[in-house]
């Protein structure tokens, strides 16, 4: 779960709901010839068109979530909310070998690049039981040399639409921010996967401007939102009794140059 915190209230988006706006933002990407051609074909107009595998697994990338997001979990930390910052490492690490496995039955190429992207994120480098497993999965799906060096060229571009993502759905302006780590683009500026610096600047709560502007065109991004009465919760009574009159809005978020 992802909680933003605001003045008055909290507005929670799921995992999965966020892995969805990764995939979405992969699929306007505008992607450079020089960096991505290794991964997918040249169309006849000269752009490049991301591969359905390469799109699948970017949307899919916290599906495994869904079962832990049906509701929200108290915890003394996060201003009581066990948001995906504060969720209890000995139940993420399973719940991560659950997602690749479910993908893996789906889409082996697809499940190993996720597991990459796990084994990645720096709070698990010393966890090395958890990476042993994944370097065993991988090996597992049996992949072609060629399937595992696009893994690895896929890489930075599903840490980049993940990153990217957390940034939209966490840190408009109506959100407060002094609570996120300074890893969530605290200067308001993505490195894109190609090594391009830009800029991000929000215009009110729904519309988002890039410069340079990296998207094929100006889109507008609809996300999934429960919103809760309260931006904390001392008790888990509060935080039930806040989901249960909880309302579902749909966020509409404009993307621009």
């Amino acid at each position: 779960m992802l909680h933003q915190h605001r003045e008055r209230e909290s507005w929670l988006i799921t995992q999965h709901a966020h892995g969805l706006l990764s995939g979405e933002l992969a699929r306007v990407w505008k992607y450079k010839t020089d960096a991505a051609a290794k991964l997918f074909p040249l169309q006849a107009e000269g752009d490049l068109m991301p591969s359905f595998e390469f799109l699948f697994a970017i949307a899919m990338h916290d599906y495994a979530w869904s079962a832990y997001d049906v509701s929200p979990r108290f915890t003394e930390e996060a201003a009581g909310v066990a948001d995906f910052l504060h969720y209890p490492l000995a139940e993420r690490l399973p719940l991560y070998n659950k997602g690749v496995r479910s993908l893996a039955s789906m889409m082996p190429w697809a499940a190993s690049l996720v597991s990459r992207h796990f084994s990645a994120f720096a709070g698990l480098q010393g966890e090395r039981d958890f990476q042993r497993w994944h370097e065993t999965f991988r090996e597992g799906l049996m992949l072609t040399q060629d399937a595992k060096l696009r893994v690895e060229e896929a890489l930075p571009y599903l840490q980049g639409f993940d990153l990217l993502s957390l940034y939209l759905c966490l840190t408009p302006p109506g959100a407060l921010r002094d609570h996120l780590p300074a890893w969530l683009l605290a200067d308001d500026t993505f490195r894109a996967p190609c090594g391009e610096r830009i800029s991000l600047r929000w215009e009110g709560d729904d519309k988002l401007s890039f410069d340079p502007f990296p998207f094929l065109t100006e889109c507008v991004l609809e996300i999934p939102v429960y919103v809760l009465e309260g931006k904390s919760f001392a008790t888990p009574k509060q935080l039930d009794d806040a989901w249960t009159s909880r309302t579902l809005k749909k966020w509409s978020v404009r993307i621009c140059s």
